[in-house]
Parts: structure tokens; C-alpha cells; sequence
């Protein structure tokens, strides 16, 4: 009783049948995108319809398409949301880490593969309502993956990361874990946390 509410007739909307067109199209290639993965509709959703893509990466977690996963990971590769791509969490509170993303890392070309490197150097992943165990989990994938992929380019940004986590706790959650089923998780964090140039 106190305000107005207006209410917008179709007969009224000017552009009608070009907003019912642009729903049907967003509609059909969605669904063909989504389930007959075709490349022509992901390209028409990359112009149309960004926030969609967008979601099903950082909200839902599908990393399985890796030309999708890296114009994600081109458009956010900010402190913001860089995270949102890097892992999710699921319903029951469990971390997922994507180590997709840095697989895509690892197959750009140099100069991406530098810019990639710049951003995660100064990056740390940010785990809220987290335990120990994930965020150590998460943290030490992190580097583990970023000093990989450093490698890859033979450049100095290889003793970045394992000196962030040199403390005793977490080398004795490495060892409960079995160094996360990685064959060279060990000897790639023995190797890159006590070299490089810094304090002793």
C-alpha cells in the first residue's frame, strides 16, 4: 500500500523478438555446448554469454575442457579470483585443488608461460573455513605445480615457492600424506626450498 509497482507488458517491450531470440540462442547453444561439446557454440558463448563460461569453472569446478579453462584462466588471473579457478570447494566441505589449470600453464607459449609465473609468485591462495590439513594440502600443491612449471621455462622464479612452506609441520603433513601420491613431490621440495638467492 505504500509503493508503486510498475509492471512491463510485452506488448509494451519494443525489442521483443530480439530478446526472445537471444534466449533461445543462449538456450540452444548452452545445451549444445554442454552436451554435444561443440566448438562453434563455445565460441558464440564466449561473445554472448561470458558469465555463464565464467561459472562453469569457478563455480561448478569443470576443468575437463582445457580451451575453455585457459580463457578463464586469461581473464582471471587477478588476486580476486584466481582462486576461484585454483580449487572448489564441494557441498560436503571437501577441497578440490585443479591441477588442470597449471597443465594448460605448462602448454602456452614463453611469454605466457613468464606472465603466469610473475602472477603466482606473488600469489597466495587464500582457503577460508579451511583446517589445517586442506589449506597445507592446497598450499603445497600450489607450489609444487608452480615450481613445475617454472622449471619448464628454466628460470629463476624455480625457488619461488617450497620456501614458503619450510616450517617442521608442514614437511611431517607432507610425510602423513605420502607427499600427496606425487613420485617427485619430495625431492622437488627438498630441492627448491634451500636454494636460490635470500636469507639463509
Amino acid at each position: 500500500e505504500t509503493e508503486k509497482i510498475y509492471i512491463t507488458k510485452w506488448k509494451d517491450i519494443k525489442d521483443l523478438a530480439q530478446q526472445r531470440d537471444h534466449n533461445i540462442q543462449t538456450l540452444v547453444n548452452r545445451n549444445k555446448y554442454l552436451f554435444n561439446d561443440s566448438k562453434a557454440s563455445l565460441v558464440w558463448l564466449k561473445f554472448h554469454d561470458q558469465y555463464f563460461l565464467e561459472s562453469l569453472v569457478k563455480v561448478f569446478g569443470y576443468v575437463e575442457d582445457k580451451d575453455l579453462l585457459k580463457w578463464v584462466l586469461d581473464r582471471n588471473l587477478n588476486e580476486e579470483e584466481f582462486d576461484k579457478i585454483l580449487f572448489t570447494k564441494t557441498c560436503d566441505n571437501t577441497f578440490i585443488f585443479h591441477k588442470e589449470i597449471f597443465e594448460v600453464m605448462l602448454k602456452a607459449d614463453a611469454n605466457d608461460k613468464k606472465k603466469y609465473l610473475m602472477f603466482l609468485s606473488g600469489h597466495r591462495p587464500k582457503i577460508e573455513e579451511s583446517n589445517f590439513g586442506d589449506e597445507t594440502k592446497i598450499n603445497a600443491l600450489y607450489c609444487y605445480y608452480s615450481t613445475k612449471l617454472s622449471e619448464s621455462l628454466d628460470s629463476s622464479f624455480y625457488y619461488s615457492f617450497f620456501p614458503r612452506l619450510d616450517e617442521e609441520k608442514f614437511e611431517e603433513e607432507f610425510k602423513k600424506n605420502n607427499y600427496y601420491n606425487l613420485p617427485d613431490f619430495k625431492n622437488l621440495y627438498e630441492n627448491a626450498r634451500y636454494g636460490g638467492i635470500g636469507l639463509p
